[in-house]
């Protein structure tokens, strides 16, 4: 099986560098082009398949993919962002940056953030990662091994999914290629997912 994991597209709290988790943010018109870009370049890619997050910016992106295709985007939840709470909105730079700031840890070591006031702890993100694999992935898989399948998720779900599946360093969280509507191909024989392509890695700090 092989599941390409595509970002959402940008929205203004995308680009007012806000942490969104699960506020029902648009995209934004740069965003809109931006997925009808991946569109194109998806375009004689057969998709068996397709799942999105159940929020309108991850949804929106996954309609425009596969546009025109005779396949229905279905909704699951388990694919939503990190959830922060009444902390979304923050900025990113605020987080980063500041010791004293809630989220912090995050921006620093994800694997040892410890939210506070409401929000996710990151292994709930993985542990939602995990079941929608053993679940719907699973039963794809045992009824059509060579299928191919659209997953659109967002920035830390798909982070934290390729840091664990490729063996990465959470130090390097940050520095993944997962920009706005970036792509990347996994592979799933029924046991393990192993990354096929991903961008290089970035030097600078990407949100």
């Amino acid at each position: 099986m092989k599941i390409y994991l595509v970002r959402h597209g940008e929205t203004d709290w995308n680009n007012e560098k806000r942490l969104q988790g699960w506020a029902d943010i648009s995209l934004n018109a740069k965003g809109v082009k931006e997925a009808e870009e991946v569109a194109e370049k998806l375009k004689n890619v057969h998709f068996d398949d397709a799942f999105c997050s159940d929020l309108e910016r991850a949804e929106v992106t996954a309609e425009t993919i596969l546009k025109g295709r005779d396949i229905e985007v279905q909704m699951d939840p388990r694919l939503r962002e990190l959830g922060f709470g009444p902390l979304e909105g923050t900025l990113y730079n605020d987080a980063r940056t500041d010791e004293s700031q809630p989220l912090h840890e995050l921006f620093v070591h994800p694997d040892k953030y410890v939210p506070e006031f409401g929000g996710e702890p990151l292994n709930y993100l993985s542990a939602r990662a995990e079941a929608f694999q053993l679940s719907t992935l699973d039963m794809i898989q045992a009824k059509n091994p060579d299928a191919t399948i659209l997953v659109v998720s967002h920035g830390i779900f798909i982070r934290d999914m390729l840091t664990r599946v490729g063996g990465f360093s959470y130090d390097d969280f940050w520095k993944l290629p997962v920009g706005n509507c970036s792509i990347a191909v996994l592979s799933y024989d029924g046991k393990q997912l192993k990354i096929e392509e991903m961008g290089e890695k970035v030097t600078e700090w990407l949100v």
